[in-house]
């Protein structure tokens, strides 16, 4: 018995160094590999970010951008509203056509306009200004011929005052969106004004 044990001894500690040797060798694969061994703390790779470019300034908004904003929202109502009359009430085929042509000329600046109120926070009205909303029941009051002469006569006035108010904005104006706005709405104003002016001299 006591011979058996001794002999057995040597059996355990060859199979210990065995094992040793085995992880050892294992290690030594996984490093050469590349693979830290698991008591190594894993390497961190450089994090890299992609570079943001920053959102260019829309610049400040003024009081007479605010301005602006406010009496072109004021004036798309009141010639939206204008429009429809005389497609409905006007006598002359001109009248007619040029009311259906404010309507879509100020219905499409009216849309661009409340998108540029909502990017640079400022709120616009809901309605016309007093002036207009009489303008407008004195034109209600009219019919016939008279309807078409004084219906040409108040928007003739109304595109006067745009067009002066959107070329104040346009040279005086700080924030860049409502600047571009007003440069983009000044065209079709003026060729309102064209085509009114003719018709009130025909």
């Amino acid at each position: 018995m006591k011979r058996t044990r001794i002999l057995a001894v040597p059996l355990a500690v060859s199979a210990v160094a065995v094992a040793a040797a085995a992880c050892g060798d294992s290690a030594n694969q996984g490093q050469a590999a590349g693979t830290a061994p698991p008591h190594a703390p894993a390497a961190h790779a450089p994090t890299t970010h992609a570079s943001v470019k920053p959102a260019e300034s829309a610049g400040p908004v003024t009081d007479q951008d605010r301005t602006w904003m406010t009496e072109t929202k004021q004036g798309n109502l009141a010639e939206i509203s204008a429009g429809d009359l005389a497609r409905r009430e006007g006598v002359s085929q001109n009248v007619r056509s040029i009311g259906a042509m404010l309507v879509q000329d100020h219905s499409a600046l009216d849309g661009k306009l409340g998108e540029t109120a909502r990017q640079v926070g400022v709120e616009l009205p809901s309605q016309a200004d007093q002036e207009q909303l009489h303008e407008a029941d004195e034109l209600r009051r009219s019919s016939g011929r008279q309807f078409d002469r004084d219906w040409i006569g108040a928007m003739v006035k109304a595109h006067r005052t745009a067009i002066d108010g959107t070329q104040r904005e346009i040279a005086n104006g700080s924030n860049p969106q409502v600047v571009a706005l007003a440069k983009a709405a000044a065209p079709n104003l003026r060729k309102h004004l064209d085509m009114l002016q003719k018709a009130e001299g025909s």
